[in-house]
C-alpha cells in the first residue's frame, strides 16, 4: 500500500477541522512529523559511508614563521589535493589545516603559526580530521577492516586532550573524538560536524561506518513520511495539537472548547506510535540494547582477533 503524501495527510486533517487554514494545517502536520522523526532512531534513517584517509606526506623540510600563516618548503611536493588536510611541524606544535597551496614549495594554513620560528623542520601532512555527510545525525558504528577493530566514537575532545595533548601519536586510529564543525561549512545553513581520527594515520586506509541521517521535513505536496510511519498517526498527533489551538477572533476553534479532545487524540496517537515502533523494532533492535563491555576499554584497541581468541 502506497504511503500518503504530505498533501493527502493535510487534506485528512482538514476533514476533521474544515475551518483550519491550509497553511496552518500544513504547519501542524509538519511539526508533529518532526517530533516523530526525533522520537527514536528509525531503521529507515540508517545509511553507510566511509572516510578515505590518504598516506601522510613528509618529504623535504619546511620553514615556519611565528604569527605567519605561510609555510615555505624545501624539496617538498605540496599539491592542491593537500587543501583540507592537516599539517604539523615538529613534535610539540599544534595541528593546522591547509587552506591553499600556491606551489610545490608554498602553502597557507587556516590560521597563523603559533610556534617558534624555525627552518629546516620536519613536518607531516596527513588526514587527521574527518567530516561527516551533510545529512549526518549520529554514528551507529565505525570500523577499520585493515586492523579488524571497531573505533570508539563516543570519546570527547577533553578526554583526548588528557591522553595526547600534544597530538604526537601516529599509527592506527582507534577512536573518533568530537572536534568542531568543518571550517568550510561552519557558516552555512547546514554545517557538517568534524571529528579527529586518533592516533593519526601514516598509511592510506578506509574507515567504514554506519550512521543515522537526519530525517527530512515534509515540504512539498508529494513528500511522504519514512517507513513505517503512517499518516493516521501523524493526523492523530496533529489533531491533539489543533485541539490546543484557540483559533482566531473571527473563526474560533470549536475543538478548543473541549479540552478532553486533545487528551483523547494524544492517547490515540501514542497507541498508534507504540504499534509503529514495535514494527520498526522488528527490523533493527534500537531501543533494546546492552552496553558492550569493550566500550569501557578506552585506550588499548581491542581487535576482533583478540575477542575471538
Amino acid at each position: 500500500m502506497a504511503a500518503n503524501s504530505f498533501k493527502e495527510i493535510t487534506r485528512s486533517l482538514r476533514l476533521y477541522v474544515p475551518q483550519l487554514p491550509i497553511t496552518l494545517a500544513e504547519q501542524f502536520i509538519r511539526d508533529r512529523y518532526r517530533r516523530i522523526l526525533e522520537r527514536r532512531d528509525w531503521s529507515a534513517l540508517r545509511r553507510e559511508a566511509e572516510f578515505i584517509l590518504n598516506a601522510e606526506k613528509k618529504d623535504g623540510t619546511v620553514a615556519v614563521t611565528r604569527s605567519n600563516a605561510t609555510v615555505a618548503g624545501t624539496s617538498t611536493s605540496f599539491a592542491s589535493t593537500d587543501v583540507g588536510r592537516q599539517f604539523k611541524s615538529g613534535t610539540n606544535n599544534p595541528i593546522y589545516t591547509i587552506t591553499a597551496v600556491a606551489s610545490a614549495t608554498s602553502m597557507t594554513l587556516d590560521r597563523v603559526f603559533g610556534g617558534t620560528t624555525a627552518s629546516g623542520q620536519t613536518y607531516r601532512i596527513f588526514d587527521g580530521y574527518v567530516t561527516a555527510p551533510t545529512d549526518f545525525l549520529r554514528f551507529v558504528t565505525i570500523v577499520d577492516p585493515s586492523q579488524g577493530w571497531r573505533l570508539r566514537h563516543w570519546v570527547t575532545s577533553a578526554e583526548l586532550d588528557a591522553m595526547d595533548p600534544q597530538r604526537n601519536y601516529f599509527g592506527h586510529p582507534y577512536l573518533l573524538a568530537d572536534r568542531l564543525f568543518d571550517h568550510a561549512t561552519a557558516g552555512s545553513a547546514d554545517p557538517r560536524p568534524q571529528f579527529e581520527a586518533w592516533p593519526f594515520t601514516t598509511a592510506a586506509r578506509t574507515l567504514y561506518y554506519t550512521y543515522l541521517r537526519r530525517g527530512a521535513d515534509l515540504v512539498n505536496d508529494n513528500d511522504i513520511p519514512i517507513w513505517p510511519i503512517r499518516s493516521d498517526a501523524i493526523v492523530a498527533g496533529a489533531l491533539a495539537d489543533v485541539a490546543r489551538w484557540p483559533g482566531t477572533a473571527d473563526t474560533p476553534n470549536p475543538y478548543f472548547a473541549h479540552p478532553r479532545f486533545w487528551q483523547a487524540y494524544e492517547m490515540e496517537y501514542e497507541d498508534k506510535m507504540l504499534e509503529i515502533e514495535r514494527r520498526d523494532e522488528d527490523v533493527y533492535m534500537t531501543m533494546m540494547q546492552q552496553w558492550p563491555y569493550t566500550d569501557a576499554m578506552r585506550v588499548a584497541p581491542i581487535s576482533a582477533s583478540w575477542l575471538q581468541s
